[in-house]
């Protein structure tokens, strides 16, 4: 067996370990001009597999792999595992049109392909997410903390949950007309720090479109840091649209509480 067939029965029994790190790093030592077609594309399959959503660098890694394919494509075009795999990479980089291609084109070739099926199936529900408007109900809005698997509670029709620094509540407001999200810090304070509350609320609304920030007054006297936005939803909205106002109201209310708790220390339980 030569070196090369030994190379490669070590990349395949280091990808049947799960070691896409040690593939990355064995075939990337050698000469680019020496690697071939097979090992480019199994250095690909490395950095598809290495690449995990919640990496900083994980759509650097997805293109990675997509530039390697892409420099075997000549040779890759007779080849169902190339288009496969450029499909992975490009579904993993959000461009579901192009992916769908490479992977009906690859089932044409290789009807036998475990994986191809499933991809495509998820290129069309994530298409049909951006382009099928619907309208927003609370069934709808409940599936975001399903798909999300965000631990939440229902009560008297608003769904109820918790992140680092705030706790939020959502529902379906004015006779389904309007998304209503809300939020608030969980420690309450004195009526001594009010304006130093309302300050953080004007810098923040000055400068910032959503979400609306402000102090409420409680019963006892107590402060509670809140934010709200109320987005229209009367003429339905896609999947994507629903999600990424949900995503956006949720990521900015922690950011504005996360810096509020900075400032205002007593925010975060600490004692005034």
């Amino acid at each position: 067996m030569d070196s090369r067939a030994q190379l490669i029965d070590r990349v395949n029994a280091l990808h049947d370990e799960g070691e896409h790190q040690k593939i990355i790093a064995l075939i990337e030592q050698l000469p680019p001009s020496s690697m071939g077609y097979e090992l480019t594309c199994l250095l690909a399959r490395a950095y598809i597999n290495y690449a995990q959503p919640y990496m900083d660098s994980f759509s650097e890694h997805i293109n990675r792999a997509a530039e390697l394919l892409r420099s075997v494509e000549a040779e890759g075009l007779s080849d169902p595992l190339w288009y496969y795999r450029i499909g992975s990479a490009l579904y993993w980089l959000d461009q579901e049109e192009s992916a769908l291609t490479y992977l009906e084109q690859c089932v044409a070739m290789d009807p036998s392909n475990a994986y191809a099926p499933e991809l495509i199936e998820q290129c069309k529900r994530a298409l049909d997410r951006r382009r099928i408007v619907r309208p927003v109900d609370f069934a709808r809005l409940v599936s975001y903390f399903e798909e999300k698997d965000y631990t939440y509670e229902v009560e008297d029709g608003r769904l109820h949950t918790g992140f680092t620094h705030g706790f939020f509540i959502f529902s379906i407001a004015n006779d389904g007309t309007d998304l209503c999200m809300w939020s608030a810090v969980r420690e309450e304070v004195s009526m001594e720090l009010r304006s130093r509350l309302l300050q953080g609320c004007n810098d923040w609304n000055s400068s910032t479109t959503w979400p609306k920030v402000y102090v409420a007054t409680l019963d006892d006297g107590r402060q509670r840091l809140c934010a709200e936005q109320f987005t229209i939803i009367r003429l339905g909205m896609t999947d994507a649209q629903l999600f990424d106002n949900i995503d956006r109201f949720i990521s900015a209310a922690e950011a504005f509480f996360k810096d509020q708790i900075e400032r205002v220390p007593a925010l975060g339980g600490t004692a005034e």
